[in-house]
């Protein structure tokens, strides 16, 4: 037996057929981190990535990774990738009737995918996940292999899906614990949000700059794990933060 993060046993001969309930008994990311590895290995692939559409201060959309062992750098090449691909719209534009295959034959028509295929990624399947009040992310499998049967593609999005939904699970606990670290000022801006300001009028409303509000705003979707404002306003009535 080989203990994965801190809290689950997992036997060395992990099969197929126990992963989906491996992945819902995982208690924390090390946990699915290992079991990720071990999903890749079971299909010839060497390396993860579960990188999720957020939106920044501006309210652009961006991408931040949740869960990789990839080599340094290469996360922000898909980010780069994925935004550059969507231009803003959301994941399911980008993968909406299945996976989404880069090979070798694209690496000379764009760069980014070239430094995929330089680092060893030489084929990548994307696959895009949603879940509600989380948003969308993509999955990402990569090595040095080459298609991949229906079987197998079924079995990946199946992984991918309950990973990212545990993933989310443990995070809201945690974020959960974690809410009472909001200042009144970030609750009171998500109130002002509840009922419909934008942030010039809770400004005029709080005697603030917009810019003082827009700080208190991404605060509090930072602490709260949200990927934009509604998010935030979502988690903290979820949560009974405000009312």
């Amino acid at each position: 037996m080989s203990t994965v993060g801190t809290s689950l046993k997992v036997p060395e001969a992990l099969d197929e057929a126990v992963i989906p309930q491996q992945i819902r008994l995982a208690e924390s990311k090390g946990d699915l981190a290992e079991i990720c590895l071990r999903v890749c290995r079971l299909n010839g692939f060497s390396n993860y990535c579960l990188i999720r559409q957020v939106e920044d201060s501006s309210g652009a959309a961006d991408w931040v990774a949740l869960l990789d062992n990839w080599p340094a750098g290469l996360t922000d090449v898909l980010a780069t990738l994925l935004s550059e691909q969507l231009a803003g719209r959301p994941a399911s534009q980008l993968i909406a009737a299945g996976p989404r295959c880069l090979t070798a034959s694209e690496q000379e028509e764009n760069p980014l995918v070239s430094q995929l295929f330089a680092s060893g990624l030489k084929y990548s399947l994307l696959f895009r996940l949603h879940r509600a009040g989380s948003g969308d992310a993509v999955m990402c499998f990569s090595g040095d292999r080459h298609g991949a049967s229906e079987m197998e593609l079924m079995s990946l999005q199946f992984y991918a899906m309950l990973v990212y939904d545990r993933l989310m699970m443990l995070t809201e606990a945690e974020e959960t614990r974690r809410g009472g670290e909001l200042s009144p000022r970030e609750l009171e801006c998500l109130r002002w949000i509840a009922k419909g300001k934008t942030s010039s009028e809770i400004g005029i409303i709080l005697s603030l700059s917009e810019n003082t509000i827009n700080n208190y705003i991404v605060n509090a979707c930072r602490k709260m794990g949200a990927v934009n404002r509604l998010h935030a306003v979502y988690l903290s009535l979820k949560r009974g933060l405000i009312s």
